[in-house]
């Protein structure tokens, strides 16, 4: 009797995904890629995350934190045959730059330095 018991308390909780794991199979739309951040001096810093939002408020994985060079992998359910057109994927970049780098060269203009800093984004679609 006791290891019937000392079964069933092990089984249940392995079986009901207690443990908040996600397994793929849970989900029916995946996106994964690896972003590539190019033209990075010592000292920068880009990144971000990326996620899936649905207008329909549907179940959606957790997020990605995006690191240059690692891939991410992101996850929604479809509830159906199609791809849900009611989603997006929703990317936040995040960039931090030395105020050194970006200001050497300048020289101070009579009171302050002006130091002129663009960035320039660009989307390269690799469907591979």
């Amino acid at each position: 009797m006791f290891l019937r018991i000392l079964i069933t308390l092990l089984i249940i909780p392995i079986s009901s995904n207690a443990y908040g794991y996600d397994y793929q199979e849970n989900y029916d739309v995946i996106v994964d890629g690896t972003p590539r951040f190019i033209g990075m001096e010592e000292g920068d810093y880009f990144g971000g995350g990326v996620n899936i939002e649905c207008s329909d408020n549907r179940f959606v994985g957790n997020g990605y934190t995006l690191k240059d060079g690692n891939q991410y992998t992101i996850r929604t359910r479809s509830n159906g045959n199609d791809i849900p057109g009611e989603c997006q994927i929703v990317f936040n970049i995040k960039v931090k730059k030395s105020l050194k780098s970006v200001c050497k060269h300048q020289t101070k203009k009579s009171y302050y330095f002006k130091c002129p800093f663009s960035l320039n984004i660009s989307q390269k679609l690799d469907y591979s």
